[in-house]
């Protein structure tokens, strides 16, 4: 429990900063994104003369699925950091159904993805109440449709309580 507890805090302590990003005046609103997703020439440093990525290049198409995996510090975290914009690039662009993800407003660009730690956290409630912790306004239809896109309605319904605490 307490491993689990630090991790939280550390969660948490992750989503109350303050972007480090600026958001444009007038910056658009995105509903719901089809997910096309383009690098375009990204390059990133953390720190100015290390560079962390270098010219990536690639295009995932709306609907695919794609797994990214290599060795520790071959920089998988920060792609995500960057598409979900907790930072932008040094250089090159991040396209988001074809349009630039500075130009998107950051909550709603946010809202757009979830995020699965490596070390899943599951909280004392329902099943249903976890699914829909980003969400708390969810109807219990649309808990049910992300549970079958995450594949895992069949076996929450064959749980002795279902989605009930």
């Amino acid at each position: 429990m307490q491993t689990h507890r630090v991790g939280l805090e550390r969660a948490f302590s992750v989503l109350d900063q303050l972007p480090d990003v600026p958001e444009r005046p007038n910056a658009r609103p995105l509903a719901r994104a089809s997910g096309c997703v383009a690098f375009q020439h990204v390059f990133f440093s953390y720190e100015e003369g290390h560079p962390v990525l270098q010219d990536i290049c690639f295009e995932v198409p709306c609907g695919a699925r794609v797994g990214i995996f290599g060795q520790t510090g071959a920089g998988k975290t920060t792609l995500l950091t960057l598409l979900t914009r907790f930072y932008d690039p040094t250089s090159g662009q991040i396209l988001l159904d074809g349009v630039d993800l500075r130009d998107y407003r950051l909550a709603d660009l946010r809202n757009q993805f979830a995020i699965v730690l490596q070390e899943p956290v599951l909280f004392s409630t329902s099943i249903t109440e976890n699914i829909a912790y980003a969400r708390p306004e969810a109807m219990e239809e649309e808990v049910i449709q992300a549970a079958k896109m995450a594949d895992a309605h069949h076996f929450i319904m064959a749980l002795p309580m279902g989605t009930k605490p």
